[in-house]
């Protein structure tokens, strides 16, 4: 068993179907999008999302378009096992919430490519 599966039994064991959940998503230096999710019976019933400036925005930047079910534990679960089971697993980084088990980080770096880099970091959580 990996330490995913670990970890997302250790989430479905509490059950936890309300939560309020932010998670920052940063596309190399070029993006930053912030999403606020409000979930109530494992559905997104809120959402809004904000962007931070990245350098070559001009000062300016322009939120995205997105589908808010990505954002949810379970979507974040499965960008997990998503980049686990690409080709560039060695350059992977995750980081799981100690106490429900939802990964908390996922990051992509390979130090031989300039922006190349992105993550995905769950900011704050709060069960509902």
């Amino acid at each position: 068993m990996t330490q995913l599966s670990l970890e997302n039994i250790k989430w479905n064991v509490r059950k936890i179907a309300n939560y309020r959940i932010e998670v920052l998503v940063r596309n190399s230096t070029w993006h930053a999008q912030y999403y606020l999710l409000t979930v109530k019976n494992n559905v997104v019933v809120d959402s809004t999302s904000r962007c931070i400036v990245a350098p070559l925005e001009n000062g300016k930047c322009q939120v995205n378009p997105y589908n808010a079910d990505d954002y949810m534990v379970s979507g974040i679960f499965e960008k997990a096992d998503s980049e686990i089971k690409s080709n560039d697993i060695q350059w992977i980084k995750i980081e799981y919430d100690p106490s429900y088990g939802f990964p908390k980080y996922i990051s992509f770096y390979v130090p031989s490519v300039m922006d190349s880099d992105w993550l995905w970091a769950v900011t704050s959580f709060e069960e509902l």
